[in-house]
C-alpha cells in the first residue's frame, strides 16, 4: 500500500517546521517515514518544501493549499489514484504494532482511523480512493473539519488496546512544551 507522511503544515503552534525536528538522531519526517518503508510501503510526503528534497520519498502539492490535512489526504488520493495508509508527522512514537493493527483490522470499503482512549486520529488511518469526490466535495464546500468529515462519511474507528505503555505511542508534537516533554522522557 502507498503511504503518505502529512507534512505540509504551517506549525504556526511549534514556531518552526515539526517535521524538521530532530529526535533521536533523526527528523521526524524521516522517523515516520523509515517506518512505513520498513513495513514495505511505497511512502510519500505531502507537502512540497524545498527542504524536503533531501529525504528519499516523493513530494505532492496541494491541489488546494491552506485546506489542512484535508487538503493533503485529497491531493495524495488524486496524485496516487489508489489507497493510501496516512500518518501525520508529529506522531515521532509510532511504531509498527499501530500500522499491522490498523491494517489488519480495515474495511477498505470505508475510511478507517485509529482511536485511543476515546481520542479519534483523523490523520492516523486509511483512505481509500473511491472516497476522493466526496473528500473534494467537503474542500470546495469549506467543510475541513476532519472529525465531522468522518461522522459524514461512516468512518470506521479501530479502538487500539490500552496496555501499560500503548499511550507513548499517540504522543501528538503541537508546541513547544509538547517538544519539551517528549524530549525529556
Amino acid at each position: 500500500m502507498k503511504a503518505i507522511v502529512l507534512a505540509g503544515g504551517k506549525s504556526s503552534r511549534m514556531g518552526e517546521n515539526k517535521a524538521l525536528l530532530t529526535f533521536e538522531g533523526e527528523p521526524l519526517l524521516a522517523r515516520i517515514g523509515n517506518c512505513l518503508e520498513d513495513l514495505g510501503h511505497e511512502v510519500y510526503i505531502v507537502g512540497k518544501k524545498a527542504e524536503y528534497d533531501v529525504f528519499p520519498y516523493p513530494q505532492i502539492a496541494d491541489i488546494y493549499p491552506n485546506k489542512g490535512p484535508l487538503g493533503g489526504i485529497y491531493s495524495a488520493l488524486v496524485h496516487l489514484k489508489k489507497d493510501i495508509l496516512v500518518c501525520p508527522c508529529d506522531m515521532p512514537l509510532l511504531d509498527r504494532n499501530i500500522f499491522y493493527f490498523l491494517q489488519s483490522n480495515a474495511d477498505y470499503s470505508k475510511i478507517n482511523v485509529l482511536t485511543y482512549n476515546e481520542k479519534v486520529f483523523p490523520t492516523l488511518g486509511i483512505y481509500p480512493y473511491a472516497f476522493v469526490a466526496q473528500l473534494q466535495n467537503h474542500i470546495t464546500q469549506n467543510k475541513l473539519k476532519m472529525l465531522t468529515i468522518l461522522e459524514e462519511l461512516g468512518a470506521k474507528k479501530h479502538s487500539y488496546p490500552i496496555y501499560s505503555n500503548s499511550q507513548q505511542y499517540f504522543a501528538n508534537i503541537n508546541t513547544p512544551e509538547d517538544w519539551t516533554l517528549l524530549k525529556n522522557k
